[in-house]
């Protein structure tokens, strides 16, 4: 997919929305945002807050796996501001025994929450997966506490699988780390 480009656009509460691909010169507001997440104590695994050398890594190794069709990833902007990052992945080369399965993950900004987006982007990722990854099963992890993110993929279809005990530790306290798969 091409750098920047425009997949969707919408209100909501008043507010437009623009959906498009990540694009070089991200990674300061991708640092904006996931440290913004990391501040707030989100249910996401990363715990410590990043750095622009963190997110400009991370972003090219990004940008490369989108270019090599493997990966399907977007982010969502508000008043230029990102508000939610999401992807859909093949971990797994091509002619390999697992290669029919995709990985999803997701994060909105607090304040984007519970509004429907989760939805869209669920919606969009599943769409992608299935069409262009030719995926049969998308599988996710998430935290035991995030109750409102497994209310989102339970409504989506996903279903529990296994959970690894004691799977993250926060401020020394411990959570499942659950298993989700949908087939499609």
């Amino acid at each position: 997919m091409e750098e920047g480009k425009i997949i969707k656009q919408m209100e909501l509460d008043g507010k437009k929305l623009v959906f498009r691909a990540p694009k070089s010169g991200d990674a300061p507001k991708l640092l904006e945002y996931i440290n913004s997440l990391v501040e707030e104590g989100a249910k996401i695994l990363i715990i410590e807050r990043m750095t622009l050398e963190n997110e400009e890594k991370y972003l090219e190794g990004l940008l490369k796996a989108v270019k090599s069709d493997r990966k399907y990833s977007f982010v969502v902007e508000c008043e230029g501001k990102i508000i939610a990052h999401a992807h859909v992945e093949r971990k797994i080369k091509e002619r390999n025994r697992n290669e029919h399965i995709c990985h999803i993950g997701i994060a909105i900004a607090k304040e984007f929450r519970e509004k429907g987006l989760g939805t869209i982007i669920m919606e969009m990722l599943l769409d992608h997966a299935k069409t262009e990854l030719k995926s049969e099963i998308v599988h996710l992890t998430v935290l035991s506490e995030n109750e409102a993110a497994q209310k989102l993929y339970k409504k989506m279809g996903f279903r529990e699988v296994g959970r690894i005990p004691k799977g993250a530790k926060y401020k020394d306290k411990y959570e499942d780390e659950i298993i989700m798969i949908k087939e499609l």
